[in-house]
């Protein structure tokens, strides 16, 4: 009696198992550093890691409400060289990517950049 119940459990751990989902692997999260303004200020380096076309798709600065998109000149999975905007006003602004993949997020990274 004890065989012919154990058998079915077995076998239905056994399907269980093997019909578990299996969770897709993670991607790295871009991370800026640091972000420094070109001499001319014309345009913002921004450093860290996992910043390559893989990962990041684009960059935006913002204020309050309002979002300003940056046009990246280059890109490395270290640094990305992105223009700022002509009419961009001194300030306090905060940085942000979007990530590139199946489910692009915008990250708010840690980093300010300050226009006088």
């Amino acid at each position: 009696m004890f065989r012919a119940t154990l058998l079915p459990m077995l076998v239905m751990t056994a399907f269980a198992l093997n019909a578990a989902p299996i969770d897709p692997p993670t991607r790295p999260t871009p991370m800026v550093r640091t972000l420094t303004l070109t001499a001319a200020n014309s345009a913002v380096i921004a450093a860290g890691l996992n910043l390559g076309k893989e990962f990041v798709t684009s960059v935006h600065l913002f204020k309050g409400d309002e979002t300003f998109d940056l046009t990246i000149t280059s890109q490395s999975s270290e640094k990305i060289t992105a223009k700022l905007p002509a009419d961009l006003k001194p300030g306090r602004y905060g940085f942000m990517v979007l990530t590139n993949g199946d489910v692009p997020r915008f990250i708010e990274e840690p980093v300010v950049l300050i226009l006088e």
